[in-house]
C-alpha cells in the first residue's frame, strides 16, 4: 500500500491537540510506539484495522479512516495473516496477525520461577527433543525459540534458569543446523555457552564445543572439527559423557583429514570414556545415544572417510542393529552412511536395497546433514546409473534431494 502522507499528517496533529505523547497513545491504541512514529513520519502506511483503532482512540470521528483506505485492498490479506511473536528482554512480548495491525494478544512478563517450574520446562525440552528425532526440524524450533525464551525471562528469578535456557539455545542450534542453517546454529550454540557459562553449568558448557565441532565436521573442515572436540575433551570439569562424545567427534575429525593414527587414538580414548559414561541423567541427556551404540556406528563412519569401505559398512551393520528404528533420525543417518560404505565398496545392490528403504523417512525428517549424504550417494552410483537397481530407486532419490523444509520443491 503507498504511504498517504495525509495520514501521518492527521494524526500528528490529532495526537498533539489530545495533548499525547507518542508512549501514552501507545498504551492507549495497544500500538507500538516505534510504530506510530513511522506512521507519523509517513514511513509507513496503516492497515484498516490499525487506522480504525487510533480513529476511535482519538475520537477523530472517521478522519483517519479516509486516507487509510485502500483503492487496490489485497483480498488474500485476510485470508493468509503472517503472524509474528516479538518478545521484549523482560520476556513480555505480543502477537502481530499482520504487521500493520496492532497486537491481538499481550502478555506481561512470566511469572516467579521454581524448581517446579524448572522440571516442567525440562520435561517439555525432553518431548521437543524426542519429536526432533522423529520429525523435521519445522516441527518443533517454534516450540524451542518460545519456550527457551521463557526459561531465560526467568534467570533473575532464579539462576538455574540459564542453565534450562542453555539447553533449548543448544537443541535449538541443532535444529537449525538441520535445517542447513549452519549461521543460525553457530549463533544459538555461542549463546547456549554464554547461559552455560553464567549458570555455572560445566558439562553444556564443555558439550558446545562438541556442537560446534559437529557444525565443522558437516562443512568439511576437519582441522576445526578437531579443534572444538579437543577443547571440549581437555574440560577437566565435564563430565565423562561429555568427555566421550568429545572424543568421538575428535575421531570423526581425524578420519575426515585422513589421519588414520589420529582417528584410532581419539577412538580409543571414546571407549575408555564410554565404560565410564552412565545411561543414569538428567532429562534429556546431551547428545544422543549410548556408548555402546554410538561409538561402533562412529567407528564405521570415521572408516568411510578413510577409504575402507568394506570395514565401514560391516562395523556399521554392527552398530546399527543398536540404535533403533529406521524411523529414527539417528539410524536414517548412520544406515544411510552403511549405503554410502556399500556403493563405495562396490556392494551396488545392498546399497540400493538400504536406500529405498529409507527415502520415506529421509523426506519426513528433511535433514539438511542426511540431505548431505544423500547427495554424496547419488554422486557415487551416479556412475551405476545403468544397473537396475540404480534405476529403480532413481525417481525417488530425486524427489528426497529436492525437498526442502518438509515440502517439495
Amino acid at each position: 500500500m503507498a504511504v498517504d502522507p495525509a495520514f501521518g499528517t492527521a494524526l500528528r496533529r490529532l495526537r498533539s491537540d489530545a495533548r499525547l505523547s507518542l508512549q501514552q497513545l501507545a498504551e492507549l491504541s495497544n500500538v507500538d510506539k516505534s510504530h506510530l512514529s513511522r506512521l507519523e513520519n509517513h514511513r509507513r502506511a496503516p492497515g484498516p484495522q490499525i487506522a480504525k483503532t487510533l480513529d476511535d482512540v482519538l475520537g477523530a470521528g472517521g478522519e483517519l479512516l479516509r486516507p487509510a483506505q485502500d483503492p487496490h485492498p489485497t483480498p488474500s490479506r485476510a485470508s493468509t495473516p503472517t503472524w509474528t511473536v516479538a518478545f521484549d528482554p523482560d520476556g513480555s512480548g505480543r502477537l502481530h496477525v499482520h504487521d500493520d495491525d496492532p497486537a491481538v494478544v499481550r502478555w506481561p512478563r512470566p511469572g516467579i520461577a521454581d524448581l517446579h517450574t524448572a522440571d516442567l520446562l525440562l520435561n517439555q525440552l525432553a518431548t521437543l527433543t524426542e519429536m526432533g528425532r522423529w520429525h523435521g526440524p519445522a516441527t518443533v524450533l517454534p516450540s524451542l525459540v518460545s519456550a527457551g525464551r521463557t526459561a531465560q525471562a526467568m534467570i533473575g528469578d532464579m539462576p538455574r534458569m540459564a542453565s534450562v535456557a542453555a539447553r533449548f539455545a543448544e537443541f535449538a542450534g541443532w535444529m537449525a543446523q538441520e535445517l542447513g542453517d549452519d549461521q543460525g546454529a553457530r549463533w544459538c550454540t555461542l549463546h547456549a555457552a554464554e547461559l552455560a557459562a553464567a549458570a555455572g553449568d560445566d558439562d553444556l558448557t564443555a558439550y558446545t564445543h562438541v556442537r560446534l565441532a559437529l557444525i565443522s565436521l558437516y562443512q568439511s573442515d576437519a582441522h576445526r572439527t578437531v579443534e572444538h572436540a579437543v577443547l571440549a575433551g581437555a574440560d577437566r570439569r565435564a563430565g565423562p559423557r561429555v568427555r566421550w562424545l568429545a572424543a568421538l567427534r575428535e575421531a570423526q575429525g581425524h578420519a575426515l583429514g585422513g589421519d588414520d593414527r589420529g582417528f584410532q587414538r581419539a577412538l580409543d580414548r571414546a571407549r575408555e570414556w564410554g565404560e565410564r559414561t552412565t545411561d543414569h541423567h538428567r532429562t534429556p541427556p546431551l547428545g544422543s545415544g549410548t556408548a555402546a551404540d554410538l561409538t561402533l556406528v562412529t567407528e564405521g563412519w570415521g572408516l568411510y572417510d578413510l577409504g575402507r569401505y568394506t570395514e565401514a559398512a560391516s562395523t556399521l551393520e554392527a552398530g546399527i542393529s543398536r540404535v533403533g528404528g529406521l524411523t529414527n533420525r539417528s539410524a536414517v543417518r548412520f544406515r544411510l552412511r552403511q549405503a554410502l560404505a556399500c556403493a563405495a565398496a562396490d556392494d551396488i545392490d545392498r546399497s540400493c536395497d538400504l536406500v529405498d528403504g529409507l527415502l520415506p523417512a529421509i523426506i519426513r525428517l528433511d535433514s539438511a546433514t542426511i540431505r548431505a549424504d544423500l547427495a554424496a550417494y547419488a554422486r557415487v552410483v551416479r556412475r551405476r546409473s545403468r544397473e537396475p537397481s540404480v534405476r529403480a530407486i532413481q525417481p525417488g532419490l530425486v524427489a528426497a534431494l529436492h525437498r526442502h523444509h518438509g515440502r517439495a520443491a
